[in-house]
């Protein structure tokens, strides 16, 4: 996989682990996109322009330069999409943004077959009726309280008939 793929992917991957836990913006929470703010990075302030980029004459990294080219070849829908995405993050408390990082950088770590896997098992997941998901949710939920083997037992036999056409999730081992 290329390093802007990787990359891609993983800005995916956060994204996915904001949506999980944020859930849908309240309509009120929308911020006023037009006003420059600041934002503090070790202890220095650098100037932002009202979508969050360094304003001119900041010096770059040959990576934050891929990362601005990517970023202009993105529609506008979606550019507008990632920064609603990322004001959202930014108004989580502090606590739910270190666990949605936490997600993320796991999430990193996945091998990339696994981290396709998942993927392929979200899209699945988010096609199914919205009853369908829901009793998936509940039963999964269920588990919680099983036995360590009953419960890998029941989670891939739940994988089997709701995705009997996706490969099975690898065993989970134990939880901390």
């Amino acid at each position: 996989m290329s390093r802007t793929a990787a990359r891609l992917s993983a800005l995916l991957g956060m994204l996915l682990a904001a949506a999980l836990v944020v859930g849908p913006a309240p309509a009120a929470a929308k911020s006023d996109k037009g006003a420059d703010y600041k934002q503090e990075r070790s202890g220095k302030e650098e100037r932002r322009d009202r979508y969050g980029q360094r304003e001119e004459g900041a010096s770059r990294r040959k990576g934050e330069r891929d990362d601005e080219q990517r970023w202009q070849k993105l529609p506008e829908q979606e550019r507008d999409r990632l920064r609603d995405r990322w004001e959202r993050f930014r108004d989580l408390p502090p606590e739910q943004q270190e666990k949605l990082r936490g997600k993320y950088q796991r999430w990193q770590e996945l091998p990339p077959g696994e981290q396709e896997r998942l993927q392929r098992t979200w899209r699945r997941y988010q096609e199914l009726p919205s009853g369908q998901r829901e009793r998936l949710k509940h039963e999964l939920r269920s588990l919680d309280n099983l036995p360590e083997a009953e419960r890998e037992r029941r989670r891939q036999e739940l994988h089997r008939s709701y995705f009997p056409d996706l490969p099975p999730p690898p065993p989970r081992g134990k939880r901390n």
